[in-house]
């Protein structure tokens, strides 16, 4: 109920995609790549799919804090222009990766919710540690391992990072 609500809030139109993210071509290739051709509402699933890849990107009702948001507090948090740089290049990546495969219908996709919340929590944790590559790299491989079905969703906690104590809830 709470998902159906958020996404009657946060009503984003797929004609208009934001230049401030990967294209909508790639990622509506990936979403007919997923998709029966044949499928009566291909249309309207393709819509949907790209309409929660910018949920992704700029947040929603439930996850106020979109993959963009989060990008721009780990590269102010970094001092170094070459550590931006790099941090920014690997955050587009890795949202591309997160996003494709996120965006799916809840029965398909590896990457859960909660596994995204706990990424944006820990990041921001990593910044005011200042181990933001470092934290960038550990989801870089757990994002792999959970598409590549080695490591199951579940085993994402903020446990996994941080301490309890030292951790941002996101």
């Amino acid at each position: 109920m709470l998902l159906f609500l958020a996404g009657c809030k946060t009503n984003i139109s797929p004609q208009a995609w934001p230049s401030n993210i990967p294209s909508r071509e790639y990622f509506e290739l990936a979403a007919r790549s997923q998709l029966d051709p044949n499928s009566p509402r291909l249309e309207n699933k393709v819509t949907e799919y790209l309409t929660w890849i910018k949920r992704f990107y700029s947040g929603s009702i439930i996850y106020p804090l979109g993959w963009l948001e989060m990008t721009d507090l780990v590269l102010t948090s970094l001092a170094d222009p070459d550590s931006q740089t790099e941090a920014a290049n690997r955050l587009y990546d890795l949202g591309k990766a997160i996003a494709t495969d996120w965006a799916q219908d809840n029965r398909i996709s590896k990457i859960k919710s909660a596994n995204i919340a706990t990424w944006g929590s820990a990041l921001r944790t990593a910044a005011e540690n200042n181990q933001q590559l470092e934290f960038i790299g550990r989801v870089e491989r757990d994002v792999a391992a959970i598409l590549s079905g080695e490591l199951s969703s579940d085993a994402i906690s903020s446990e996994r990072y941080y301490p309890t104590e030292d951790y941002d809830n996101f």
